[in-house]
């Protein structure tokens, strides 16, 4: 069986180019029958930190006219069983629509595999997005979502080839979580990680303004690549407290130095105001950090907050109060920041292990051979 997957690779980072290294590198090791061709849909002609809508139209219609040309060519070459499709959606969505046709004149099933956590909010707004959503979930085979909240959303649009499927952890990250418990290593208490891009829409604002407030915080570490503006305006925010002193940020860092860091900090913050299902959360529980995040996409589920052993703090996007509380309340409390962090390494093995996840797909893509 062939499946030809339409997903990035780093570059630039991302948590879907993280997936996609970490699904070929898991089925390369295990095929069981399968044969994955992948086809590179990074958008490398744009600086990704150019998040403007003149920038993202652009270049991702210059990268959309390459992707379907890129997709003829392979449909013609290795004449897959199954298309797998990540999709981001917003622009995105018209170049989705356009394989979806490219693939049914050649009687091709799709998959379509949601990497986004804004479904509930544009079926809400039922604004255009959510109308082009709604026309590619109906006509591909079946979609992928990463959360509940999303999952309902759909079902009760009337769509029923819908099914959940969380995110996995890569296979050095289980590894990682075995040494950890074997070590046990030392956190420096007092450290805060953020690990992403350094943008206005992860929170980043609000978490340097609700450290000023915390003298607990010793060191508040923004790993991640950052334009230097957005810099300068956050040294501004964190020089309100001890000149910002305690403010430190990294640059772009390869993910082995973003493991060293959540291996001696005791508490990980991800304040994004929108989420799908962010693979940083899980690497950070798998190197046993507490994790304060907003309750954005699937983070809640991840997080399992509702339960007699949650792995961190769920806050609303775009509250700094309610987050320099939540930070206060750990770092006075290190006790508890321990335990949400070993709750937090429990949880990944359990639930969120790639052969358990790759069995997963591997069920769908049967499922779908079977009804064609």
């Amino acid at each position: 069986m062939t499946i030809l997957l339409l997903s990035p690779l780093p570059p630039p980072p991302g948590g879907i180019a993280t997936w996609t290294k970490n699904i070929l590198e898991y089925m390369a090791a295990n095929p069981d029958g399968f044969e994955i061709i992948h086809q590179d849909t990074a958008i490398r002609s744009r600086d990704y930190m150019k998040t403007d809508v003149f920038s993202r139209m652009f270049y991702g219609t210059m990268e959309a006219i390459k992707t379907l040309v890129e997709l003829k060519e392979n449909i013609r070459k290795f004449k897959p069983d199954i298309i797998h499709l990540t999709s981001s959606s917003s622009f995105a969505l018209f170049k989705d629509y356009l394989i979806m046709k490219i693939a049914g004149s050649n009687k091709i099933p799709v998959l379509v595999h949601w990497r986004f956590g804004r479904i509930p909010f544009m079926a809400t707004s039922r604004n255009l997005e959510w109308q082009l959503l709604r026309r590619v979930s109906r006509g591909c085979n079946m979609s992928i979502v990463l959360d509940v909240k999303s999952f309902d959303s759909l079902r009760n649009a009337g769509l029923s080839n819908i099914i959940l499927i969380p995110n996995p952890v890569g296979r050095e990250d289980e590894i990682l979580i075995g040494q950890a418990a074997a070590v046990n290593p030392v956190k420096k208490k007092g450290t805060v990680l953020f690990a992403g891009q350094v943008i206005k829409s992860k929170g980043v604002y609000e978490l340097v303004e609700a450290c000023t407030f915390v003298q607990q915080v010793k060191e508040l570490i923004l790993a991640g690549p950052c334009d230097e503006h957005i810099k300068k305006e956050l040294e501004t925010i964190g020089s309100r407290r001890e000149k910002g002193e305690w403010l430190r940020f990294t640059g772009c860092i390869d993910r082995i130095s973003v493991r060293e860091l959540m291996q001696s900090s005791p508490l990980v913050v991800l304040p994004s105001y929108t989420e799908g299902f962010p693979n940083v959360i899980l690497e950070a529980m798998s190197m046993r950090c507490a994790i304060i995040a907003t309750n954005v996409g699937a983070i809640p589920e991840i997080l399992d907050t509702f339960s007699g052993k949650p792995c961190g703090i769920c806050i609303p996007p775009r509250d700094s109060v309610r987050l320099c509380e939540a930070i206060a309340a750990l770092a006075d409390d290190p006790a508890r920041e321990m335990i949400l962090g070993k709750n937090g390494a429990s949880r990944v093995m359990d639930n969120y292990t790639l052969g358990n996840i790759m069995r997963q797909y591997k069920s769908v893509w049967r499922e779908i051979l079977s009804a064609v």
